[in-house]
């Protein structure tokens, strides 16, 4: 039999407790059947059970009845009664019976999402990307219940976890705050000094008084002499009062700009609190401290690495007291044997009280390539003591160029992360991912089932022009996401088209080669196309959004000399708006890289034979 709680076993008014989860001891104190037991043989089987006790307490195993799991402790000073922590302690829930916090993000695969883009998720497209976390950013100082529960209603019904991003030691205004609480302030400090003054002083004498005097200034015209009165200054000299400048000496008050400094750290106190606010809330999965570091000047600071480090346990302590099942992650600086040094980030010191680290491996940042990733994650991994190193990776070329990496691009860098023993990846940022990748990392992902309906209804002699074919796979399930995400909020038809050829224009880059290669979905991943190429993903796109698109092939003549091109016409409103994604010079129904005055056309088709 097993009891929870305490036991208690009475014997002359003195009760003796018996706190746990262990296998019940039974004493038969009687005095019929099997005689009386005496007081000295009685104080003899009081210190057997205290052994017992004792020996028990060591190895007891103890099951919980909530969970039917089963943990060892070997903590004689542990409270055990109620389930309760003492102070101080952190209160543990055992781990599952397959798997350890830690090992249920061995494989994750994450994206980082502001707070403005909470509206814009594609659950749907998560989904089939693969995508088992986001990283939501929430702030202490707003409503982040609100946030929170805006994401869990758009994530209901899926497996996808939250965790709740936020910033540590940087401030609203973008300034660092010290993780020891250290800082400075300058003060004006008041002393005395002598200086020397000038004033006018008044006294009797002699001065020069000037005057202009005229006199006459001959000159020749012509034959005759002529004159004008011309003023000049003179002075005379005069008896009487006068000024001078004359000098005393006084004592004034000046002042000087001195530094003082001051400690405090109840922004360590703010966020340790609003880690365990957000652990109890119910509504994230784990708590993912970003900013947590110097901004490469802990080497300045006597002991910066032990001062994250103190920061992150504490927070861990707030977190696992309230629910041992929330993660605790940090965003990480990449800088291998030097980090700590520079950031005050160890990777082995945190991976002691991280669940999972995430080191920000952002090539394009540092200016390096998919090998460097390799590199980093596994040298990062050698020093993280088996804790899970989940990669996060740049969606884009670098903070200098926000162009959205391709998705073939974006799956070599996981890849690479991978092989250097990754336990997964997180993309910065939601928003600005090329929207392929988000419809699935497998490329060879099946049409769609149902494709988007069209705004309006069209007359049968538009229909082939709203069908999918070969190379306008307007019915892949990546082309019809990549739409639905393009033409979100659009507020009417003419809004359609002109997001889609913005899109195709702004995103894929232009590469000379004859004929159709690739089609709608390559040119998508590729990111690079012809004029037919992305003639076809205009066209796909259109399709499945619902607009009529076509072909148009014709003999252009562009500065460069006169060929054979194909752009796509849009159907919107009863018009057809030509749409040449070729150059950044065109625009939606504007056409300024070749001479729209001198053309002649080879044909207009639903489906490009070439």
């Amino acid at each position: 039999m097993v009891k929870r709680g305490t036991y208690t076993q009475k014997y002359q008014n003195m009760t003796i407790p018996y706190g746990g989860i262990c296998y019940e001891k039974h004493l038969v104190l009687s005095g019929g059947g099997g005689g009386i037991i005496n007081r000295k043989m009685l104080v003899k089987l009081l210190v057997l059970l205290g052994f017992l006790l004792l020996v028990n307490s060591g190895t007891c195993v103890a099951t919980d009845p909530s969970t039917g799991n089963i943990s060892n402790n070997s903590d004689l000073n542990i409270t055990q009664q109620q389930g309760l922590a003492a102070a101080g302690e952190v209160k543990t829930t055992p781990a599952s019976s397959t798997t350890t916090l830690k090992e249920q993000y061995n494989t994750t695969h994450g994206i980082w999402i502001q707070s403005d883009d909470i509206g814009k998720i594609n659950v749907t497209a998560l989904q089939e990307a693969g995508i088992t976390d986001v990283f939501i950013k929430v702030s202490r100082v707003g409503n982040y219940n609100d946030t929170l529960t805006l994401v869990q209603q758009k994530l209901s019904g899926s497996s996808i976890r939250v965790q709740a991003w936020i910033t540590s030691f940087l401030d609203a205004n973008g300034n660092w705050v010290d993780p020891e609480g250290h800082y400075s302030y300058t003060v004006q400090v008041p002393y005395q000094k002598t200086v020397q003054v000038a004033y006018q002083q008044w006294y009797k004498g002699w001065y020069k008084q000037w005057y202009q005097s005229k006199y006459k200034k001959w000159y020749k015209s012509g034959k005759k002499w002529r004159y004008s009165w011309v003023s000049r200054s003179k002075y005379r000299w005069k008896y009487g009062w006068t000024t001078r400048t004359a000098y005393r000496y006084e004592i004034q008050t000046a002042y000087n700009t001195a530094t003082r400094y001051g400690t405090d750290t109840s922004l360590n106190d703010k966020l340790v609190q609003f880690s365990s606010d957000l652990a109890s809330s119910n509504l994230v999965n784990g708590v993912h401290l970003d900013y947590v570091r110097y901004p490469g000047t802990a080497y300045k600071h006597e002991d910066g690495t032990g001062a994250i480090t103190n920061f992150v346990q504490r927070v861990n302590t707030a977190v696992k007291s309230v629910n041992p099942q929330i993660a605790l992650s940090a965003a990480l600086m990449p800088e291998g044997s030097v980090n700590a040094y520079f950031y005050g980030q160890s990777y082995s010191q945190l991976s002691t009280y991280l669940d999972f680290l995430v080191p920000m491996i952002y090539k394009g940042n540092f200016q390096q390539d998919t090998n460097w990733i390799g590199q980093t994650t596994a040298y990062i991994v050698s020093q993280a003591n088996g804790t899970p190193v989940i990669v996060g990776l740049q969606s884009y070329i670098s903070d200098k160029n926000l162009k959205p990496l391709s998705a073939v691009e974006i799956t070599q860098d996981i890849d690479k992360a991978m092989e250097n023993g990754a336990s997964g990846y997180v993309l910065f940022r939601y928003g600005l991912i090329d929207p392929a990748f988000l419809i699935g990392a497998n490329f060879d992902a099946p049409a769609a089932q149902s494709e988007t309906k069209p705004t309006t209804t069209y007359p049968a002699e538009l229909q082939p022009y709203l069908q999918p074919t070969a190379n306008c796979q307007s019915n892949d399930a990546r082309i019809v996401t990549l739409a639905q995400s393009i033409t979100a909020g659009a507020s009417s038809n003419y809004d359609i088209g002109q997001r889609i050829f913005n899109w195709v224009r702004d995103n894929l880059d232009y590469s000379w080669y004859y004929n159709s290669a690739k089609g709608a979905v390559n040119a998508m991943l590729s990111r690079t196309a012809n004029c037919c190429d992305m003639s076809h993903l205009i066209v796909a796109l259109s399709r499945a959004a619902g607009l009529p698109a076509r072909y148009r092939h014709g003999t252009c003549t562009f500065s460069s000399g006169t060929f054979g091109h194909v752009w796509a016409d849009i159907y919107v409103d009863g018009n057809w708006i030509p749409a040449d994604a070729t150059s950044n010079a065109n625009s939606f129904g504007i056409i300024r890289n070749w001479n729209t005055n001198s053309w002649s056309l080879k044909g207009v088709y639903a489906q490009l034979p070439f």
